[in-house]
């Protein structure tokens, strides 16, 4: 899978977004070079409870060029900590997620953006969007959700796995969501999963322990979007 980012989305308060840049595998690879990171040791596919993998964290994380003020706000078993140390960019700070979503005391200044995941892991998610708000303000937000509708949340219901430990997300939640958090949308981007192919009609979709066959274009788009990354800015 490749996804996607924006690579340097910060822009006035009243102003357009700069132009979008979609870093190429080959840019982004002469990146990973000049900084001396090299791609994560991967551990599998996916674990029994995680639609997001750690081989698309990476990928997102790896979409923001080193130097640039970067805060992180993940729980501790995301492994976003783990791979951001792996970066070992100074630029990049690091805020974990507790069960409380209390970042009050904590203030990062001068912070353009801030991934953010977890969002599916609180009981209180709006809580923890307006305390990110307060610990890194102005920053513009990118936060990374599971796709609770992927057809391998499907497969988890079936091997009776949780998919999430609070609330599992679906793209139709998250822009309320950000708002009643503090924050005002500006795009969900779409993360799919390529190895659930597109077509042409019927399409054979395997995600143990299930194999089935799906013959609606609608419900074939829906399933093979592994996660989303909310872009939003500060309201």
């Amino acid at each position: 899978m490749s996804p996607v980012l924006y690579r340097n989305a910060k822009v006035g308060r009243h102003g357009r977004p700069r132009r979008q840049v979609q870093p190429t595998p080959g840019r982004r690879r002469q990146e990973e070079g000049r900084s001396g990171c090299a791609r994560p040791r991967t551990r599998g596919r996916k674990n029994s409870r995680h639609i997001v993998t750690r081989e698309l964290r990476w990928a997102v994380l790896q979409s923001f060029p080193a130097a640039i003020p970067l805060a992180i706000v993940a729980p501790r078993a995301s492994g976003l900590g783990e791979l951001a140390s792996q970066r070992a960019d100074p630029a990049t700070r690091l805020l974990e997620v507790t069960e409380s979503t209390d970042l009050d005391g904590v203030g990062l200044a001068g912070i353009d953006n801030v991934i953010l995941e977890g969002l599916d892991e609180v009981a209180d998610p709006v809580a923890l969007l307006r305390a990110v708000t307060r610990s890194v303000p102005g920053a513009r937000l990118f936060a990374l959700v599971a796709n609770s509708a992927h057809f391998g949340a499907l497969a988890a219901l079936y091997r009776g796995t949780s998919l999430a430990k609070a609330h599992p997300l679906v793209e139709v939640e998250l822009e309320p969501l950000l708002r009643d958090g503090g924050w005002q949308p500006l795009e969900i981007r779409r993360i799919y999963d390529e190895g659930i192919g597109q077509g042409p009609l019927p399409v054979r979709v395997s995600v143990p322990p299930l194999t089935f066959t799906v013959d609606d274009g609608e419900m074939l788009a829906r399933g093979r979007v592994q996660a989303f990354v909310a872009i939003a800015d500060p309201l």
